[in-house]
């Protein structure tokens, strides 16, 4: 027995080892709540754009009306066709009237070279759009 003592007294004390652990911890964390962090924001971003996307589509008919060229013919009874009967909003009265000017302006579409808008013709669309507008 006392050779076994004596074989443990020749064992050397525990040595001490460097613990990383925390500082491995703590990187961990951070880099995670960055990420985190950095894919909320991208969220927020995407969804602002789209809600910015998102305008009500009589608002922008109305925008594009009130930004009509009547200069270029074709173009704008393009314009005025396309984005009246949206900014009329179901209004019978209104889509009424449109409807009994479309063969009046059906001579300023499908050709290469339209002639420019007659007076009347210019005035008949103002006055519907002037109306749309108010």
């Amino acid at each position: 027995m006392n050779e076994t003592l004596e074989k443990l007294r020749d064992i050397k004390p525990p040595v001490e080892v460097p613990d990383h652990s925390f500082i491995v911890l703590v990187l961990i964390v951070s880099i995670l709540s960055l990420l985190i962090f950095a894919l909320i924001i991208f969220f927020f971003k995407k969804r602002s754009r789209q809600v910015r996307r998102k305008k009500d589509p009589v608002k922008i008919a109305k925008e594009r009306l009130r930004e009509l060229n009547f200069g270029d013919s074709k173009e704008s009874v393009y314009t005025f066709d396309e984005y009246f009967p949206i900014a009329a909003n179901g209004e019978e009265e209104l889509m009424k009237r449109f409807e009994a000017i479309w063969p009046r302006l059906e001579k300023y579409k499908y050709k290469r070279v339209v002639p420019p808008l007659e007076d009347e013709d210019l005035m008949l669309m103002k006055s519907l759009i002037d109306e749309v507008l108010k």
